[in-house]
């Protein structure tokens, strides 16, 4: 786990203090913005956030001189920024029959001060919305608050028990070392803690509220923790991985089972204890629902955001699908949320900042606002050094990286499609291609990861990614840049079909992609449609894993999965777009209406087919675009092989030999054959008109080739050696 962080000094209660100031003071401030006011009604019935939540992030400006207030600002209304901030948008609602006075607020607020929690205002329904004015007032904090909550969304069937920690004397109290301190340590995931940590611990815990110097426990739940004697086919619980976790604490009191929770300034005094002021993970409650860009707001500074309830509030917490499981109980959705603050701290600060700027690198690259990948790096649930310490230098950096993300073989992070062989996934590839560009060492000198040092699968796809950089390079050295520099979508195309093409061919479909540039990309806040040929990051699904990014190719309407085994089906589609760059617009109607009258001609000569080359030329002298000539040489062709006009003469004989003859007929053969002429002058017409040099005549050659034309494949000879009896053809014969 971390070691030392510099923390400062915390050897008197005057330390102590300052060390919750600071630690307070990391977050969005508590303090009443100039010009609110905050007096206490009792006839308000909605506790509603600002409507400009984005005002917590602005600069409060500077205080004046004289009086001491920032200056007025007329988006911070309502509350403080703190406040606004734990609403999380939410409107709460105290009930109808619930009435609040002036004397219930004052009772509340003492017997909070004084940590009563068997006072009976502290065990009526309405004292958590007079805990919500005194928190609405900055008479308590969002630590107390949080606290008041995690005791009242207790079920009432487990009635809780607050004991405190100190006796009058500052000593241990008998509960605190038969219940509380045991349960600590279980906490720590197996560490021990220094005498000067628990020296730090004694301080800020005895410099907390009153009300933050206790636990609470409850008669043991059975919809958290399975029951010995429970049915064996009954669903896990995330309770039950919780107390594996050492992360739910399930004790013996008085010979009964019980579970225990902190408050949550003990569970915050244990983490600045450890990790120091500003290294310690901190939980920011917030009310109902809490979305994943919080959580990535929060492990960016180092907190973890917090599922909260309150009973007849109006607001619904997410109960369910947490981690996959059917329905937790609240007191458990909150403890999750705690025991990802207690994981963040066993990663050091170097891969915390890592893991943050993989995300940021992802995002970057697939122009996606999450993903899977994405999620995990952020959720940051890895647990390979929860009970182990973490000592992290250049030697050993790239090795803790892979065990980070790599616990026990699984690849937590989604860094890969596929692992035998290995292939990075589309996220997987923008970080590895990050790692292989990091021109200021970044990885190596921040994080700690030399890149050469990573091993297997690592080692030969960061190979493979060096060589396909080289290639690269070697193409566009001291030439104009490539269009994978301006569009990662072509960066990454590039890199699918590097992996599964030799480099010469490599090099031909790059330049392509380099000519189609920007037409295949879409512009800032386009969408598709479905007369749109584009390259675009988006989703998929593979198993029960959903949000896996991955490469498309949006085609009219349809769309291609870019991998390995269908990277290579995307050139004739690109092709054809380059081609009709150079050929001209297609003009699909004029095909069908010119097809239309030459079709009844395909058939057997013996018919009295009237088809000939005169009848082709008239027909191609039709369209104005080469496109649409060679569209209609393809529709022919199509026409053709597909047509009934066209008989045997000596069938039985023809199949008896149907494995060397060609299984067209004659007459199709000599049609075709006009077709394939045809193609073959009017792309040497293009040449000569347009001037080719020999480079640009062959990549029209290329192209030409690639293109998908089911006409130039076709074979013609009259006999050739063949196992089945198919054409090429757009259709299925």
């Amino acid at each position: 786990m971390p070691g030392d962080y510099g923390f400062d000094e915390i050897s008197t209660s005057e330390d102590a203090t300052a060390a919750w100031e600071s630690f307070f003071g990391r977050f969005f401030s508590p303090e009443i913005p100039t010009g609110v006011d905050v007096t206490f009604n009792p006839n308000l019935p909605k506790f509603t956030p600002r409507e400009k939540p984005e005002a917590k992030y602005k600069h409060p400006g500077f205080r004046d001189k004289e009086s001491g207030l920032l200056p007025l600002d007329k988006d911070r209304t309502l509350h403080s920024d703190d406040f606004d901030d734990f609403l999380n948008g939410n409107v709460i609602t105290i009930p109808e029959h619930i009435t609040l006075t002036a004397e219930g607020l004052e009772e509340v607020a003492q017997a909070i001060e004084l940590g009563n929690f068997d006072d009976e205002s502290l065990n009526q329904e309405e004292h958590t919305f007079y805990a919500l004015w005194l928190f609405k007032q900055n008479r308590i904090s969002r630590q107390q608050m949080t606290t008041i909550l995690t005791r009242a969304q207790i079920p009432k069937e487990y009635p809780p028990q607050a004991f405190h920690i100190f006796d009058e004397f500052g000593s241990f109290t008998q509960e605190a070392r038969q219940l509380y301190l045991p349960a600590m340590k279980k906490a720590l995931f197996g560490e021990q803690l220094t005498e000067e940590q628990i020296r730090r611990f004694l301080l800020l815990i005895s410099t907390a509220p009153k009300s933050e110097q206790v636990f609470f426990i409850s008669k043991a739940n059975p919809n958290i923790i399975s029951p010995k004697d429970a049915d064996p086919n009954r669903p896990a619980q995330l309770g039950d991985s919780m107390l594996r976790n050492r992360s739910w604490h399930r004790v013996t009191y008085k010979g009964e089972p019980y579970d225990l929770q902190f408050s949550f300034g003990l569970i915050e005094a244990l983490q600045i204890a450890r990790y120091g002021v500003n290294g310690a993970a901190a939980n920011r409650a917030k009310m109902g629902t809490v979305k994943i860009d919080a959580v990535k707001e929060g492990v960016e500074f180092y907190y973890r955001p917090t599922a909260i309830s309150m009973p007849g509030s109006g607001v619904e917490t997410t109960t369910k699908g947490i981690h996959g499981y059917e329905d937790t109980p609240m007191p458990v959705v909150t403890e999750h949320d705690v025991y990802h603050a207690k994981v963040h701290n066993t990663i050091r600060p170097e891969f915390n900042m890592m893991l943050n700027h993989m995300n940021q690198i992802i995002a970057k690259h697939t122009k996606q606002k999450w993903s899977k990948t994405m999620w995990e790096l952020v959720d940051r649930e890895f647990l390979d050094f929860t009970y182990r310490k973490m000592d992290l230098n250049l030697e050993n950096g790239a090795k803790l990286f892979q065990e980070l993300l790599h616990r026990k073989g699984k690849d937590s992070a989604y860094m890969f499609r596929s692992d035998d062989p290995p292939q990075l996934s589309d996220d997987g590839f923008a970080i590895v291609w990050n790692m292989v560009n990091d021109e200021n060492n970044v990885w190596k000198n921040l994080y700690k990861v030399d890149i050469d040092r990573l091993e297997y699968p690592y080692d030969i796809l960061i190979k493979q990614i060096k060589d396909f950089k080289k290639v690269l390079d070697g193409m566009y050295k001291n030439k104009e840049e490539g269009s994978h520099h301006k569009h990662t979508e072509i960066l990454t195309l590039k890199y699918h079909f590097f992996r599964v093409t030799s480099t010469t061919e490599f090099e031909k479909i790059s330049k392509l992609l380099d000519a189609l540039g920007d037409r295949l990309i879409l512009e800032k806040g386009q969408k598709t449609t479905d007369k749109d040929q584009k390259l675009v990051f988006g989703k998929y699904s593979k198993g029960e894993d959903n949000n896996l990014t991955i490469l498309k190719f949006k085609n009219f309407g349809k769309e291609i999965l870019i991998g390995e085994s269908s990277v290579k089906d995307l050139v004739p589609t690109l092709v054809n777009m380059q081609l009709i760059s150079m050929f001209g617009a297609k003009d699909t109607n004029a095909v069908k209406e010119e097809l239309q009258k030459v079709s009844k001609e395909f058939k057997s000569t013996y018919h009295n087919s009237a088809f000939s080359k005169d009848t082709l030329d008239n027909s191609i002298k039709t369209f104005s675009s080469m496109t649409d000539k060679l569209d209609f040489l393809e529709a022919c062709y199509e026409e053709i092989i597909h047509s009934k006009g066209y008989t045997r003469r000596h069938a039985f004989a023809d199949n008896l030999f149907s494995f060397f003859k060609n299984p067209l007929t004659t007459s199709q053969r000599e049609h075709i054959i006009l077709l394939k002429e045809k193609l073959d002058e009017l792309v040497a017409e293009y040449q000569t008109s347009n001037d080719l040099s020999p480079e640009k005549q062959q990549e029209l050659q290329w192209y030409m080739k690639n293109r998908g034309s089911n006409l130039a494949l076709c074979k013609t000879d009259r006999l050739y050696l063949h196992l089945d009896s198919t054409v090429p053809s757009a259709n299925k014969m």
